[in-house]
Parts: C-alpha cells; structure tokens; sequence
C-alpha cells in the first residue's frame, strides 16, 4: 500500500515544477522521525482525489526547508510574567492605556536577573521536525472552507490563496491552531461589508475598540513574535507581533493578508504593517489595528512584502560575503513600486579597493545619522553596479562591504522623480 501511494505522489508531482518536487524531497529527508507525518498528509489528500488540496499540501511542505522555525528557551518564560501583567491590570484598570508604568518597572528588573532575549543563543524548532499530520490537514481544509464561503471578498487567484491565506504561520511565532475559532467570531466582519474599507474598519471596531488589542512601545524589545495564545492573554504587542497577529486573524476569515515592511531613507527604525491583496493586482496597507489605509510618516527607500513561499533562485545568487546578513532574506519580495515611483539605476564606481575586486554585488546606502546604513544590493558589471526597483527622490550612495566594513565606492547622488540621476555635493547631505 505504501508503495503504492509513494508511486501516485510522483505520477501527480511530474507534473509540476522540478524544483517544487526537489523541494518537497529535501523536507521529507530534514524531517527525519517526523517524516511520516508529512508524507499521510500528501497520501491523505491523493486518497481523497481532491488535486487542488493536494498542491495546497505539496505547496506548503515544499515550502518548509527555509525559514520555518520558532525560537524557544526557558528565558521566554520569565519574559511572560509580562504578559500576564498586561492581562491583569487591563482586567483592574479603570483606564485604557497602551503600556502600565508597573510593567515597565518588571520589564527591567527580568533584564537585570535574566538577561535580554537574544535569539541567537536560542534553539530553533522547524516545522518540519514536529508538525503533524492532522494540523497540517484541519489547516488545509479550514483555509479552503474560510476562502470558498467569502460573500462579498472572496479572492479567486489560487497562488493568491496558497501564499496569503492557507499557510499556518506568517512570521517566527509558535504555531498554534487559529483557524476555527476565528471564523467563528470574526468572519461575520468579511460576510457583512459592503467595501474593502468597511472590512478593515469591521476588524479595527472589534480587535482594537472592543478587544482592546494595541500596540506596546516596550515590546519593542522583544525580539520574538508571540503566539496567538499569548496575544489573546495580553493584547499588546509591538508592530511586528501585532501585524502578524492581524494577518492570522483575517485569514482565518479567508481573506488573503500579509505583512509590509519599509526600509525608510530618513529614519532608521523600520517599520510593518498589514496589506489585503486583491484580486486585480491591487492591494489595500493598512496600520495593524488601523482604520484605513496606511499614511507614510517618513520616506521609504524599500518596502518588502511576506511571503510564506521563498526564492530559490535569489537564494542562489547572493554572496553571502558581499551583503549585508539583514539582507538574506528569501521569503520576502520588493514592492517598492506598488508605493512610489521606482527605477532601475546603474552607477559607475569611482574606485575599487584591492580587497574588493572579486566581488560580484554592491550595496546601496542613505546617510542617516552620520553614518552609511545599507538598504538594498546591487549586481556589479563593468565597474558599475545596477540597481533595481529603488526609491525615487531619495539621496543614495554605492558602496561595498569588505569584512563587515562599509566602503564608499561612489559618489552621493539623488534619484529624482523623473528617473534621472543627478550628483550630490557631499557636504550637502551631511
């Protein structure tokens, strides 16, 4: 029988992409003792001859190999007295407020005993490893029950389902089960609207004016994304936990939302906010808990959209050694355009170290706060490197990075509305 479901699943997957295939081979091998637990879920729906559910599945196990992890320790546990701080006193308060003087006060006295969260001291528990076969396969069916029964959105575009609504998580936070009981209480918000911008204002009513989910400065400083558990128990969160939970949230309701992020020119704090996609290509930002549509306070140089599916071949091709590491991210995608004007821009380089002439990308940077912060990498050809899909009417300079040292390798130079380049004295941006 075994033989003869494995032989079935790759009859159907030769008709699909050869890396798709590769892919699913690489999990089913990394996920050693819970390999079992994978391969019921793709027999599981080749049984049941239902071939949309069954590239959902191959889609999200494919998928798995990079990037799907939560971080865990015993140092989480002392950080969520926080939690339940946020839970008591918003029980007791006769005030809303966004952050409890008192918490503040517990926050440094756990840093002082325990230390500060450092994910990279911590361990990582992929997907793949403990997974199983029955939440795989309740998330599959739910996602589709929630996309199929949208009266007024319902989102036809089935790459558009896989990548924003079926996947059981969005960022690094413990996956739990989310899906039932949030179509329950929140898809009447979806049913009921008349415009896209009465769902967003459906789902700020009930998650931020009668929930009183909002949005914590002091978590800010927490570098892991929490559960939806833990969301529930505090309702605060940092933007990042915020957007993620929102996006969770609305997809249990069918509706395909992600999360937005931009690198800004003039500030260097980034920031995220939920995108609805819709089905003409356009999208819908707005601010997680928010009202309406997003308002930038600052100029972005780059915006990058999450995906749960990542990029092979950009995997492929950056240097690790050339770049920046905040830039190897492989599930995103630039979409800066969908925000400003974009162009892609070649700059010549005006000198190249002895240290740097092998090296096959560049950086591009803005001066912020005296100093060069990096925002995107660029190919180098010829002794110029080529940049795709930057901001306008932001002021950049090429560099290269040499063991973790910026080298400036151009000249300043401001990327005007019209897509010409014109050169910048650099005592002007200083």
């Amino acid at each position: 029988m075994r033989k003869n479901i494995l032989l079935s699943l790759l009859i159907f997957c030769s008709l699909f992409s050869c890396h798709r295939n590769a892919s699913i081979n690489n999990v089913l091998k990394l996920s050693k003792n819970n390999h079992d637990e994978l391969e019921k879920v793709l027999s599981h729906y080749i049984a049941s001859n239902d071939k949309r559910k069954l590239e959902a599945a191959r889609f999200l196990i494919a998928n798995m190999g990079y990037n799907k992890f939560y971080y865990d320790g015993e140092i989480i546990t002392y950080y969520d007295t926080i939690i339940h701080m946020y839970d008591s006193l918003r029980n007791t308060a006769d005030t809303f407020l966004e952050d409890f003087p008192i918490i503040a006060q517990q926050w440094d006295s756990i840093v002082k005993i325990y230390g500060i969260v450092d994910p990279s001291k911590m361990d990582k528990i992929y997907d793949y490893e403990i997974l199983k076969a029955d939440f795989l396969i309740r998330n599959i069916d739910e996602a589709f029950e929630a996309w199929e029964n949208s009266p007024f959105y319902n989102p036809e575009n089935f790459d558009l389902f896989c990548e924003y609504i079926l996947p059981h998580r969005i960022q690094h936070e413990p996956v739990e089960e989310f899906r039932s009981h949030y179509y329950k209480s929140m898809k009447i918000i979806a049913d009921t609207a008349t415009t896209i911008r009465n769902i967003i204002l459906g789902f700020h009513n009930e998650l931020y004016i009668n929930r009183e989910y909002c949005v914590s400065e002091l978590l800010h400083d927490y570098p892991l994304e929490l559960p939806i558990s833990k969301m529930e128990i505090g309702r605060r969160g940092a933007c990042h936990q915020i957007t993620a939970f929102q996006a969770l949230v609305m997809r249990a309701a069918g509706l395909p939302v992600t999360i937005d992020r931009a690198v800004w020119a003039d500030h260097s704090q980034e920031h995220s906010w939920n995108v609805l996609m819709l089905d003409n290509g356009k999208t819908f930002p707005f601010e997680a808990l928010g009202s309406d549509s997003i308002q930038f306070t600052y100029k972005p140089a780059k915006i990058f959209r999450k995906t749960y599916s990542y990029s092979f071949e950009l995997m492929n091709k950056l240097q690790e050694k050339d770049i920046p590491a905040s830039f190897l991210i492989f599930d995103e995608k630039d979409v800066t355009h969908e925000y400003v004007d974009t162009y892609d821009i070649t700059i010549p380089i005006s000198f190249v170290p002895e240290t740097c002439k092998r090296k096959k990308q560049g950086i591009i940077c803005v001066f912020d706060n005296g100093e060069l912060r990096p925002v995107y990498w660029g190919n180098i050809k010829d002794k110029k490197i080529h940049f795709e899909n930057m901001a306008s009417e932001v002021i950049y300079i090429g560099a290269f990075l040499d063991n973790g040292k910026i080298i400036q390798v151009t000249e300043p130079f401001l990327l005007q509305k019209d897509g010409k380049i014109k050169a910048m004295n650099p005592d002007d941006i200083i």
